[in-house]
């Protein structure tokens, strides 16, 4: 390496400048330099294209001495900050090398080295110092430093012992830096400003101690800020490695990262801009004051927006002070929109009256502030979410909830109650909040995400409230961070008022302005919350030990907190592995969100529960052998837990239910079919990826236990052949059973990930089959439901539409929310082979008031032709036989085109059913791509046909599917489930398909006396509400296959496309209602009529309204189901009753023909 001699103030400095090299868009350097007679090595990254004298930020290395990591972060200092990143050494190059090179204790004997002589770090860095004093590049008037773990505990030693005010250091920023000694003896800090960034899981930094340096800090006359992220482990900005030292933590590392940027942007290091405190609506705001109710409370609003936005924003809900909505919360609205480009919306909690009182006296402004109950807030909060679903202009999939002193209490008791979740709020922050009481039962707040920005000097607010905050909300496994401002006091955001209560503190202000609005843009993009399936709320929970006969066995019982009373019990059979962790989220999980009881129960006794934990791969494989070969143990086991609930006065053993997880998965089905649990009246058995070796063998003594069995496509220890094989062993031996198939799940896809290859976790076949087994559940009579069949509510508004497929004119039939206003989301609803009838407006009528969407019944058919099919057989199959895949396509185009003249039409959020041919029909417009052309977002098929849908192309990507099948279909062979699977798997889409025991063909229909329609209540019961929660998660954006992924199979001779924009190529919905291709509507009780058309003012809400008086539910007379008749289940009778026309149709296979 060429050096450059000559010493600076006794510093030999030597510049590698032959090493200089080009990083992704930053050039490097190695540096040597000394320090006395230790040897130094560092590492320096520049912008490129740069010129002239540059800020510095240092970085100090962990305990491993300089490695990759710290080069990296200085590159990333070039790349994204525009200054150099220096990362220096503070061991010397042998302690570097000792470093590298040894273990634990070598690495720990360094960092008592370097404690005990803290001026060492003080050397170091003024060393370091001393290289950009002498460096062309280097602005030396302009440094920051910034330490890792070792390196966080050295650059707070420097500034705590003078080195950086000597030096002329702006400030240091210490990540997840050891405090240990820190508060002792005397301190030089001088001007520099501290940030701390410290993680509430790391045990080798208790709270106390950080509460102890604040404090230290404080009496020193420091200006600093300490942020503690929840969740996060020591080394949370560090890749985890092998030594357990580091636990990398994406939300803290990223959020960390930010808050450092923004304060050197604060300090003037690069161009960034700073905060006003309140300033005024720029002149491209527009602002708008609304109104909107609490039941019948009336309340009052405040929006500003981007003048001149179009399409959906997200919005930041803020929530005033006990002074009651004023200038101040209005201000922040306008800068919502002026600065973030988001919606701001400024809400009153208080009546306009009480809001006047407020202002007027100290004594309203207690009473007012003492009559609010955590309810309240909630109530009051969600009225205005409410408000905020009939706005044109608001993304509901983006909204979070800012609140100051009053407010910022209000938002966290949203969050802790879970209306905050429930109303579909991503994230809170508090201002100066009020934090008493929040640790109080239940506790919700995951998975919200929630930011607490809280000033050091506010005396209202008590280190025990602090503490018992963060042990709450680390509990619920949410994201959540809380930031302490040195000296800031209560209200220090709000303008002095020359009273006590708000200390305006610039600072304080400007930094957690910021810091919220990366919280929420961050929360925006989807990143930084946590997943549902990792929430725990706080449940009542006790370990039990239990007995069968001499094998001794733990089991774990979580309660709903705060419910009284006889509640049902769902049991949770582990995994391989033993009772973990795992199943006893799921028995929390099961209190908190279902409302029962969850009891995980061990099938392993005790010491063969040690085994597995100790054991590895073969021992695991030996205890599933054992239980395997005696299959009895499973029954004896789960028997075992079942008697323990006898003596539980909490227990409603008359309702009982068992789930497992793949080794539990096939406990729970041996204990069904062995007899076990018609034995001891469990009502349903629940198995998820649960191996099926030998379970189609031998007797079985199902009795009425509904048996539950949710599969992986992927999974390749449970090959499809073994789940049809189970299928028909159930229905031999009468079984009432479902199973369903998810596409991509490999095996153990509810299960975290592991290291030995056995589980793979798959957020949606997980989301799903949670989702699948509550409805279950719900089903059997365990959670409080509404009727599944129940008559739409008369609430909803009807209209008979017509519009044009290239000149052919088609009907349709629209239902929706009476009153309703803003866009709503639309499920179309494609007819049977008898062409649209009361049945399919049933389902429409059924969507609007059950799902609070637009239900859009369209016909495929002429009107003619729907006359023609209702009145001969020979005509449907005629006409059925006619549609090749691209006429499907092309009338389902044409009603999508209708939508996009439709007011009320949310073209960002529209779905497809059908139903026999109609399934068919949407599972066509998914294969060729005109449903993700067309901005369709997921189709379900109910009973629909398969033929044909293995054909080329095959561009179902990224639209989601489900497929909704009757087991005694004699329609549907094992081939075309085998061909369709297969097509869909390779097509990367996310896909779902659920066969319903002894369900025929139809069984979604009235039965017509035909042998076509076979109704089926508790098969069209189930998949009612599988699809309503399908289609829920995939408008809330869950679910859908990024385009990217997508693999589209392409006919011979043909060129492979781009998936086209899932959004569709015209959004922009036309000035006419009527739309579409010159449609029209009639009668005039429509959503044609009156001034149904949004204001051009976004204050929108309940505005503007539906005129004339909306009609009745109408089509079929508001039943929206059919009436229930016996299931039919011969096979050979079904069979016999199909007429030669009716077997002509099921032969034809059309798509196929289309395409020859």
């Amino acid at each position: 390496m060429a050096k450059q001699g000559g010493t600076a103030g006794g510093i030999l400095l030597s510049l590698g400048l032959a090493t200089l090299r080009l990083s992704a868009a930053a050039v490097v350097e190695d540096v040597l330099y000394n320090d006395g007679g230790a040897n130094l090595t560092g590492y320096m990254a520049y912008p490129t294209g740069a010129t002239g004298r540059l800020p510095v930020l240092i970085h100090a290395h962990a305990w491993g001495g300089l490695s990759d990591f710290e080069r990296e972060r200085a590159r990333r200092t070039a790349d994204e900050f525009g200054i150099i990143g220096f990362a220096v050494g503070v061991y010397t190059d042998s302690q570097t090398t000792q470093a590298a090179q040894g273990g634990f204790q070598v690495r720990a004997g360094l960092v008592g080295q370097y404690a005990a002589q803290p001026q060492l770090f003080v050397s170091r860095l003024s060393a370091a110092m001393a290289v950009l004093r002498n460096h062309t590049r280097a602005n030396a008037s302009r440094v920051a430093a910034a330490g890792y773990c070792f390196g966080g505990t050295a650059v707070l030693n420097f500034a705590k012992l003078g080195g950086a005010a000597a030096e002329g250091v702006a400030s240091v920023f210490s990540f997840h830096g050891g405090l240990s000694g820190l508060a002792a003896g005397s301190g030089s800090f001088g001007g520099v400003r501290v940030f701390v960034y410290n993680g509430a899981a790391d045990s080798s930094i208790p709270m106390a101690a950080g509460s102890e340096f604040q404090e230290y800090m404080t009496n020193h006359s420091v200006m600093w800020e300490f942020a503690t992220y929840g969740q996060a482990m020591h080394g949370f900005t560090h890749p985890t490695e092998g030594t357990n030292h580091f636990h990398h933590e994406k939300v803290a590392e990223m959020r960390s990262w930010e808050s450092m940027r923004d304060g050197l942007k604060g300090l003037g290091f690069f161009n960034g801009t700073t905060s006003a405190a309140v300033p005024a609506a720029p002149p491209a705001v527009a602002t708008a004051s609304v109104t909107y109710n609490d039941s019948a409370v009336s309340l009052s609003g405040y929006l500003a927006y981007p003048a001149g936005a179009s399409g959906r924003l997200p919005v930041v809900i803020h929530v005033h002070t006990w002074n009651g909505l004023s200038d101040f919360e209005r201000g922040r609205a306008n800068r919502t929109a002026a600065e973030l480009g988001h919606i701001g919306f400024a809400v009153s909690l208080f009546t306009d009256a009480e809001t006047a009182q407020a202002q007027a006296s100290f004594q309203a402004k207690i009473a007012l502030v003492q009559g609010f109950t955590p309810a309240l807030f909630a109530s009051r909060l969600s009225a205005a979410v409410s408000f905020l679903r009939g706005h044109a202009l608001v993304d509901l999939t983006r909204l979070g909830a800012a609140g100051y002193c009053f407010g910022g209490t209000a938002v966290l008791q949203y969050a802790r109650m879970g209306a905050a979740t429930a109303d579909g709020v991503l994230g809170v922050a508090s201002f100066h909040g009020g934090l008493s009481g929040l640790d109080a039962l239940p506790q919700k707040y995951c998975p919200t995400r929630v930011g607490i920005f809280n000033g050091a000097g506010d005396a209202s607010i008590t280190n025990a409230e602090i503490t018992s905050l963060s042990a709450a909300l680390e509990a619920s496994k949410t994201q959540w961070e809380f930031t302490n401002y040195s000296n800031a006091q209560h209200g220090f955001t709000h303008p002095s008022d020359g009273t006590a209560h708000f200390q305006y503190d610039k600072m304080a202000e400007q930094r957690s302005w910021t810091s919220m609005a990366d919280f929420f843009n961050t929360t925006f993009a989807g990143e930084g919350r946590a997943n549902s399936s990792s929430c725990v709320h706080a449940s009542t929970t006790e370990t039990v030990s239990y007995s069968d006969g001499n094998a001794s066995l733990t089991g774990f019982l979580a309660y709903p907190s705060g419910v009284t009373g006889k509640l049902p019990v769902v049991i949770h059979a582990h995994a391989w592995g033993g009772l973990s962790d795992f199943e006893r989220k799921r028995a929390q999980r099961t209190a908190d969100e279902l409302g029962v009881i969850g009891f995980a129960v061990g099938i392993y006794t005790d010491s063969e529960t040690a085994q597995a934990a100790q054991g590895n791969y073969q021992v695991l494989g030996g205890l599933v052998g054992r239980y395997s070969a005696q299959p009895q143990l499973f029954n004896s086991r789960l028997a075992a837990a079942v008697g323990l609930l006898q003596s539980k006065p909490r227990a409603d053993v008359q309702h009982v239910a068992a789930a497992g997880y793949c080794f539990g998965g096939t406990a729970v089905l041996q204990f069904a079919k062995l007899g076990g649990a018609s034995a001891h009246g469990v009502a349903g058995v629940f198995s998820f990826h649960g191996g099926l070796s030998g379970l189609a063998a031998g007797n079985a003594t199902f009795g009425n236990v509904r048996v539950f069995v949710a599969n992986g496509a992927a999974d390749a220890m449970i090959p499809m052949a073994a789940g049809t094989e189970f299928q028909e062993y159930m229905t031999n031996h009468s079984a009432k059973w479902e199973f369903a198939t998810y596409g991509h799940a490999q095996h153990g896809f509810t299960h975290p990930t592991e290291g030995t290859g056995h589980f793979h976790y798959e957020r949606i076949a997980e989301m799903r089959s949670w989702e699948s087994m509550r409805d279950g559940l719900k089903d059997m009579g365990f959670l409080n439901r509404m009727s599944w069949a129940a008559a739409p509510a008369p609430a909803i508004a009807t209209a008979s539409v017509t519009y044009n497929d290239s000149g052919v004119s088609l009907s349709g039939y629209l239902a929706y929310p009476a009153g309703a206003s803003g866009r709503l989301p639309v499920v179309i609803h494609v007819h049977t082979w008898n062409g649209l009838s009361d049945f399919e407006r049933g389902r429409a009528n059924r969507t609007a008031a059950e799902l609070g969407h637009i239900g859009f019944a369209v016909s495929l058919f002429t009107d003619a032709e729907t006359a023609q099919a209702q009145a001969n057989m020979f005509a449907k199959v005629a006409l059925v036989q006619s549609f090749t895949p691209e006429l499907y396509a092309s009338r389902l185009s044409a009603a999508v085109a209708y939508l996009r003249g439709h007011a009320m039409a949310d073209l960002t959020r529209l779905g497809a059913c059908g139903y026999c041919f109609g399934g068919t029909a949407v599972l066509q417009y998914a294969r060729t791509g005109a449903a993700t052309a067309d901005g369709v977002l997921g189709v379900a098929s109910f009973h629909g046909g398969l033929s044909g849908l293995d054909a080329l192309p095959q561009k179902y990507c990224p639209t989601r599917v489900a497929i909704f099948n009757g087991a005694g279909d004699a329609m549907i062979t094992d081939a075309q489930v085998t061909s369709v699977s297969s097509a869909l798997e390779a097509s990367k889409t996310h896909w779902e398909f659920t066969n319903y025991s002894n369900a025929q063909h139809g069984f979604t229909h009235p039965t017509d006396g035909t042998a076509h329609f076979h109704y089926d209540q508790m098969a069209e019961q189930r998949s009612w509400a599988s699809m309503s929660d399908f289609l829920a998660t995939t408008f809330a954006g869950e679910g859908r296959t990024s385009p990217a992924s997508c693999v589209h199979a392409h006919a011979p001779n043909t060129t492979a496309t781009p998936s086209p924009d899932p959004a569709g190529a015209s959004t922009s919905p036309s000035p006419s209602l009527a739309g579409g291709n010159g449609g029209t509507l009639s009668p005039s009780p429509s959503p044609a009529g009156g001034t149904l058309s949004p204001s051009p003012s976004p204050a929108g809400g309940n505005g503007g309204t539906l005129s004339p008086s909306p009609s009745p539910a109408g089509g079929s007379g508001g039943t929206g189901s059919p009436t229930p008749t016996p299931m039919v289940t011969s096979t050979s009778l079904r069979k016999a009753s199909w007429t030669p026309a009716a077997m002509a149709f099921v032969m034809a296979a059309p798509a196929a023909r289309a395409l020859a």
